[in-house]
């Protein structure tokens, strides 16, 4: 779950990154991950996809916003097999220095 943070814009005004999900929503947001992931399976289907390119970059900036200023993150693609996702993490930077410190898949 995803913590509420405040961060400074560049104006000194205080915003809010993210907003604090409710026990309602992680449950259905988990309900609909199983059924995502169970369904095709038992249907014989693959059911995981590779991320679409155009999703990405929204990927990274969420990213941005909740991780602390440490950047000594791993980023572990535990996805479809295809590591769409291992060349734009290991390439994502925040001010000038890389996003993660492996990248992992």
């Amino acid at each position: 779950l995803l913590r509420r943070r405040l961060t400074a814009s560049s104006d000194g005004a205080s915003k809010a990154a993210l907003p604090q999900s409710t026990l309602r929503e992680d449950v259905a947001s988990i309900r609909q991950w199983f059924a995502n992931l169970i369904g095709p399976t038992l249907r014989g289907r693959p059911a995981c996809k590779p991320t679409m390119p155009a999703v990405i970059p929204t990927v990274v900036e969420e990213l941005k916003q909740v991780m602390d200023g440490e950047l000594s993150w791993t980023f572990v693609d535990c996805g479809c097999g295809q590591g769409t996702m291992l060349q734009p993490m290991r390439n994502a930077t925040v001010d000038g220095r890389r996003l993660f410190q492996r990248v992992v898949g």
